[in-house]
């Protein structure tokens, strides 16, 4: 019988350390292979059990962990029980991790697999679930320093000491990074604080807030925002940003809302 190969490569904003840990840490296994749609349970050795059932356990996935070399490669068998499309353990993937600076390229390689269509479907299997491990590793790369970075924003928009502000500016926002909103078309760090000391003249009297929690999406931000003028709510809106590879915001888009 022929063998059938699914591969696919991605790009993940976070260092392959962070992405390995996905891996052997038996939480994060389980939020990522069970996908809110199975339950999904990982012994992290050599030789240890995978498994994961869909369904309530109607469909069992089974196989064992057979390369564990942190952070650059990690292998186990995989199958299901009922023998369909193929039995457990039967078929091999290898998820091989490649430094891209502070990024990694994520190989994925799922081998002996019956039939095309089954390295098809899989393959569309495999995309989804490289796409939470990405998102995963990325919220873990930049999720501790992203609120000092968004509230470091908004603090620079309350300062009129220029030198405090260009503090601040520097503590959240990349040294070539953009602002773009449909008063503002700004590059680097020192026109953004131009542009804050300008708005302050023309905003006497209001306030710029965040409004709720940023919300991160891989190495995107998007961050709610309101300006405040005696007490009422002037206006609203959002920003959505990108992450450079130091956790600084690095372009920046302004949204405001009609009122």
């Amino acid at each position: 019988m022929s063998e059938h190969t699914a591969e696919l490569h991605v790009r993940i904003a976070a260092r392959p350390v962070t992405v390995f840990a996905l891996f052997v840490n038996r939480a994060a296994f389980a939020k990522w292979m069970g996908a809110d749609m199975g339950i999904a349970t990982i012994e992290p050795e050599l030789g240890g059990a995978v498994r994961v059932e869909y369904g309530g356990g109607a469909k069992i996935a089974a196989g064992k962990v057979v390369a564990l070399d942190s952070p650059r490669h990690f292998a186990f068998t995989w199958g299901y029980e009922d023998g369909q499309p193929f039995a457990a353990g039967s078929t091999r993937v290898d998820i091989t991790l490649e430094e891209d600076g502070d990024y990694t390229v994520l190989t994925l390689r799922h081998s002996g697999l019956p039939s095309e269509i089954a390295a098809r479907e899989h393959a569309g299997g495999w995309r989804l679930y490289t796409g939470i491990i990405g998102n995963m590793a990325a919220c873990a790369q930049y999720g501790a320093s992203l609120g000092d970075i968004v509230r470091g924003w908004f603090d620079a928009w309350a300062e009129d000491d220029a030198e405090k502000r260009a503090a601040l500016v520097a503590s959240c926002f990349a040294e070539d990074g953009t602002f773009h909103h449909p008063y503002a078309l700004v590059s680097g760090r020192e026109q953004l604080s131009a542009h804050i000391a300008s708005s302050r003249r023309h905003m006497q009297g209001m306030t710029l807030e965040l409004d709720g929690k940023p919300e991160q999406v891989h190495h995107h931000v998007r961050f709610r925002w309101r300006v405040v003028r005696e007490g009422e709510v002037a206006s609203t809106g959002e920003n959505v940003a990108a992450l450079g590879a130091d956790g600084l915001l690095a372009s920046v888009v302004g949204f405001t809302e009609p009122q």
